[in-house]
């Protein structure tokens, strides 16, 4: 019997010889690989929670900060209120003026309770969705914010372009739990299955927001390693290095702790149409007067074209499988340290198993599998 790489890799070759043959003319408008476009993609976790001062102050000082930079794609996290959503609203319509704006709360009836989620857009908003985290408890500030109608989860839209309707991204903003690495791990697992539901994806992923974990954790690397998905800051910059942050201690709003990057912009490319980094900074620091949140932003600039390599080398699919199954291990094992592979956890620890299994066969017509062959 053959091995299951040896069918992987008669698979891969199988595929590569199909997509030369056509793929590529299912490239949306017929238009050439060769085209491409650049579009702007903001995340801002805006600092908006009842014990914060001066909403309006540094919600029209990051208004006039986007209207000197302009953007067409936000996402902001911890705008809790309606108010505070007709605030940036108001900022942000100075620099967009065909403006698109959801509140993910608002997405979902009954309303089941504050995301601080939302997304603004000059580009056409479809399909928007909320999805709650299932487990978002650990300790008293958990029953606090509770009690106060403050949720965790992820919110999903679709972004259509004016000036093309067959160009569009698939938008992913979200905001895990602060502090604990167990119930940031099964919110991640959680988004991994999200993911997995979208599979084959229709249109390149952006996955943004306050994810609240570093670039070394389990947490990020879990992430990274299923989806493929790629970090625009670390693509752009050749890595993260000493004195990178997005919660900053010199920031006079920062509550404590080091220094430390907790917020992303990560995409990944459709089988059709290609995502790339093209230049990513970190930006609304403020200026001497104001500082607008505890977090900076973080901005990131993406190319957008035609596939023109629909599949990449067995060697490069196969290192990406091993990079799954080991990140899936430590997770596993971070779980079983933390004595959290049982409860509120164990569902997380089926999923991450039943994900190792299916990596493991190399099955090739799993969607996760084949998803990791696209560049």
């Amino acid at each position: 019997m053959a091995s299951p790489r040896f069918k992987l890799s008669a698979y891969l070759s199988a595929a590569m010889l199909f997509a030369s043959c056509g793929h590529r003319e299912s490239i949306s408008s017929g238009k050439s690989a060769a085209e491409s476009s650049r579009v702007c993609i903001q995340t801002f976790n805006a600092y908006g929670p009842a014990y914060s001062r001066n909403i309006p102050g540094r919600t029209k000082a990051v208004g006039e900060a986007l209207k000197a930079t302009p953007c067409e794609i936000i996402q902001f996290q911890e705008i809790w209120t309606e108010d505070h959503h007709n605030l940036e609203i108001t900022a942000v319509s100075h620099s967009i003026s065909t403006l698109s704006a959801t509140r993910f709360d608002d997405t979902e009836r009954p309303y089941i309770g504050k995301s601080g989620l939302s997304i603004f857009t000059s580009e056409v908003l479809t399909e928007q969705s909320f999805e709650q985290f299932t487990v978002n408890r650990d300790g008293i500030l958990d029953d606090i914010r509770e009690s106060l109608g403050v949720i965790k989860g992820m919110g999903t839209s679709r972004v259509t372009f004016r000036d093309d309707d067959t160009k569009d991204l698939q938008m992913i903003n979200l905001h895990t739990h602060p502090d604990s690495v167990p119930v940031r791990i099964t919110q991640v697992t959680q988004l991994l299955k999200r993911f997995e539901r979208m599979l084959p994806l229709a249109a390149p992923l952006v996955v943004t927001g306050d994810f609240n974990f570093e670039p070394q954790s389990v947490e990020y690397k879990l992430l990274r390693s299923f989806t493929v998905l790629t970090d625009s800051y670390e693509s752009d910059h050749g890595g993260y290095h000493d004195g990178d942050c997005t919660y900053c201690a010199e920031n006079p709003l920062h509550w404590f702790g080091d220094s430390r990057v907790i917020d992303y912009i990560l995409v990944r490319s459709s089988a059709t149409r290609r995502i790339e980094p093209d230049g990513t900074l970190i930006n609304l620091r403020g200026n001497e007067t104001i500082t607008p949140s505890d977090h900076y932003g973080l901005r990131s600039y993406v190319t957008l074209a035609g596939q023109e390599h629909p599949r990449v080398t067995p060697e490069v699919f196969e290192a990406r499988r091993e990079a799954a199954i080991q990140a899936i291990d430590a997770t596993l094992t971070t779980l079983q340290d933390n004595d959290a592979a049982d409860g509120d956890y164990s569902a997380t620890v089926t999923t991450l198993n039943s994900f190792r299994r299916r990596l493991t066969a190399a099955a090739s017509d799993d969607p996760v599998l084949e998803q990791m062959s696209i560049p």
